[in-house]
């Protein structure tokens, strides 16, 4: 794997020509065989996400080639025995459905329409998306991945349409709704929410409606983008990379300020501004220690100082009883990064580093590639919760019971080294 070339760093400001660069060069090192193999049906204009899908599996080190099919052709590609599914073979499906293209009436005319046309047209549309589902399992078990459908601004009832059940965006909410009931018959069907990222930028920034006109393309250049790395997100939980365990620096990450200096009651966490935004960061890393994910603390402090907040400070979410591992010491923190995955019998390249000093950052970089970091070093915290939410390093497309009790596992493993190192005899360790 060491010998495999690697993507590097890369800028989140990067413009689209600079990604076409970055992927083009990467390209040309990169081995032609061993690529993950992903095909994209749509029945719609979609061409420009190719090379940010590229890019985004490229930078969590997944060498891939991506197919399209044939434009508004999808249940051909897959049937016809020449068809892209079979002369492909791809390990990845990505269906790309919109409503617009496949009925105009669902999304401009309903108001229109009586009841049982309405009922008719929907029923149409889920016969097609189960006989699609249908129809690739028939040929492969490879994932696969299926949009949802964003709901349209401009609508014939205007403010009356929440209020109607059959109006276009409530019958596009049932429609969604259907979709999930639709997959869950189906192995390794994934859905991807292509309305809610409609909503992290909005519509007007994710909709071109230019280019929808001219070429069928409906989705701005920005939209494509956050959508391909919704896709390389759940690719690279399908192929195993997805992160196990969050290491947090403390001061000014869990909490403002610093603890040596302000001390345990002048630090900022708790339901008032500033404190309230460290607050909301931490119940987010309690709901992700809630899914399975280790956390571990790597900061240069006292240790009494910060055990201290831990146990004592009234409004601290995160107790030291979630941390599965803790260096806090003067050590530099690349040492104490390796200590961890070693403590934890985990790879290095499965750590997280959160932290807000610029040099710790660029150290922990530089030393240690293999580790993501995530650099908190805004003046404020307003979007500590969002950065981290959406980076997507820890998703996965699975949640079982031994997922939510992962960090308890370790510990009672944590505890019996503990044992082992400290018993005279084997007797003693399985007494104790």
């Amino acid at each position: 794997m060491n010998s495999e070339p690697t993507f590097g760093d890369f800028a989140e400001d990067l413009k689209t020509d600079d990604i076409a660069k970055l992927v083009s060069d990467f390209e040309k090192s990169m081995p032609a065989d061993n690529r993950l193999k992903i095909l994209v049906l749509r029945n719609f204009t979609i061409e420009p996400i190719v090379t940010y899908l590229k890019y985004f599996c490229y930078k969590s080190q997944i060498p891939c080639s991506v197919t399209l099919g044939n434009y508004d052709n999808i249940l051909q590609d897959i049937i016809l025995p020449e068809g892209p599914l079979s002369r492909v073979k791809p390990d990845i499906i990505i269906v790309c459905f919109r409503l617009d293209q496949f009925s105009e009436r669902i999304t401009r005319a309903c108001i229109g329409m009586q009841p049982g046309e309405i009922t008719a047209i929907t029923q149409e549309i889920t016969d097609f998306i189960r006989n699609v589902l249908s129809e690739i399992r028939k040929k492969t078990a490879g994932g696969v991945l299926i949009n949802n459908f964003e709901i349209p601004p401009y609508t014939p009832l205007g403010i009356l349409d929440w209020q109607n059940r059959n109006s276009e965006p409530n019958l596009i909410r049932e429609l969604n709704r259907q979709l999930i009931d639709i997959t869950s018959g189906f192995p390794g069907v994934y859905i991807v929410d292509i309305e809610n990222l409609k909503s992290i930028v909005g519509y007007q920034n994710f909709i071109d409606n230019r280019n929808w006109y001219l070429a069928r393309l409906p989705y701005s250049h920005k939209a494509l983008r956050l959508i391909a790395e919704e896709y390389a997100k759940f690719i690279r939980s399908l192929k195993g990379k997805t992160k196990k365990c969050l290491v947090l620096d403390c001061d000014n990450t869990l909490w403002g300020g610093i603890v040596g200096e302000d001390t345990i009651n002048k630090i900022q966490i708790g339901s008032t501004y500033p404190g309230c935004i460290y607050a909301e960061f931490q119940q987010s890393i309690l709901n992700m220690y809630r899914r399975g994910i280790l956390l571990a603390i790597c900061s240069k402090n006292n240790e009494n100082d910060v055990l201290e907040v831990f146990e004592n400070h009234p409004e601290m979410i995160l107790k030291k009883e979630h941390f599965v591992a803790k260096k806090i010491n003067w050590n530099d923190k690349v040492s104490n990064i390796r200590e961890i995955a070693k403590d934890l019998n985990i790879g290095i390249d499965s750590l997280v580093l959160v932290d807000d000093n610029p040099f710790e950052i660029n150290y922990v970089r530089q030393m240690l590639p293999e580790v993501e970091v995530i650099p908190f070093t805004t003046p404020d915290g307003y979007h500590y919760r969002d950065i981290l939410s959406h980076s997507g390093l820890f998703d996965t497309v699975a949640f079982s019971e031994e997922d939510r009790t992962r960090s308890e596992i370790y510990r009672g493993d944590q505890c019996r080294q503990v044992l082992k190192s400290e018993c005279r005899s084997l007797e003693d360790f399985f007494r104790d």
